[in-house]
């Protein structure tokens, strides 16, 4: 990494506990409308996380990936807070469970306005799950 470099801090925390915190030097979040980039100084937000990947680059340059869905991140100047409801280590990921997962929200009854809901932002994770463990 370039001396002088910035940097800031990146929290990952679950319902489960916490996942990973490390002084970053870019962070992209899987945004509920697209992916978000971060880098030190980033202005001010909140936002609602979808389903993918959340990568970053830490201070020495190692580039680490995550799969997350659901929850929020806020973003301040120098501290970035993601609360996904699920996170794994991208290496970890199965593909054979992800491809279940997709076969048993493609199950999910679909009769009333609340069900096609879940429904679909069942199907809709499960294909980025399975997207995301084909790129390890």
């Amino acid at each position: 990494m370039a001396s002088g470099a910035r940097t800031f801090c990146l929290e990952v925390m679950t319902p489960n506990g916490p996942v990973t915190a490390a002084d970053v030097s870019v962070a992209v979040l899987p945004a509920a409308d697209g992916e978000l980039g971060i880098l030190a100084g980033h202005a001010p937000v909140v936002t609602l996380l979808g389903a993918g990947v959340l990568a970053f680059t830490d201070a020495a340059g190692k580039r680490v990936r995550y799969w997350a869905a659901g929850g929020f991140a806020h973003v301040r100047e120098n501290s970035v807070s993601v609360l996904p409801e699920e996170c794994t280590p991208l290496e970890k990921l199965d593909a054979a469970a992800a491809g279940q997962e997709l076969d048993t929200a493609r199950a999910l009854p679909a009769g009333t306005l609340d069900a096609n809901t879940r429904r679909t932002l069942a199907i809709s994770t499960a294909q980025a799950k399975l997207r995301a463990a084909g790129r390890k």
